[in-house]
């Protein structure tokens, strides 16, 4: 993601899946990239769907959906 902004932005994470684990605040420093770095570390064998969002009260929100599957 990228931040066009003479400031650090900070975005609020919000995680929903099974087994995705990863930081509840994102920030990325004026003008600037940065990666965000999700796991999916499932406890069992399935299939599911996921999403990560990532909101910021200036930049709006970023929403990513997932197909999440583990296999034996």
């Amino acid at each position: 993601m990228a931040n066009p902004l003479t400031e650090t932005a900070i975005y609020e994470v919000m995680i929903n899946g099974e087994g995705l684990i990863g930081e509840e605040q994102f920030a990325i420093v004026s003008r600037k990239e940065a990666v965000y770095e999700l796991t999916f570390a499932p406890l069992k064998i399935g299939r599911w769907r996921g999403s990560v969002a990532f909101v910021n009260r200036l930049l709006g929100e970023v929403w990513y959906e997932f197909i999440l599957t583990c296999e034996d």
